[in-house]
């Protein structure tokens, strides 16, 4: 999980798009055995959402639009719940679109 964090805090948008990448493929291929290494994963993934590079904002969308289609998990909800009251106006769009 560590390193997962740490790449989506790197700011080279090559190593972020490819983690996220590898964090979708996951929850595609092993849908509910992911479930808490994905929910730790998900506020870095929701922070990435209002970045200016748009290759990391996408990558992030897209990594939890992915997540949430393939791997179940009650403890998503209140994640994204939470940031239903950010500041940024993109994380507040996309969460509500992610309900």
């Amino acid at each position: 999980t560590f390193f997962f964090q740490f790449a989506f805090l790197f700011f080279r948008s090559q190593v972020v798009r490819e983690a996220c990448i590898t964090v979708a493929y996951m929850s595609q291929v092993l849908r509910l055995k992911v479930d808490r290494f994905l929910e730790a994963l998900m506020q870095n993934l929701i922070n990435l959402i209002p970045n200016s590079a748009k290759i990391m904002s996408s990558s992030g969308i897209v990594a939890m639009r992915f997540i949430i289609q393939n791997t179940f998990s009650q403890k998503f909800l209140p994640i994204i719940c939470s940031n239903i009251a950010s500041k940024s106006r993109e994380i507040r769009r996309h969460c509500c679109e992610f309900l």
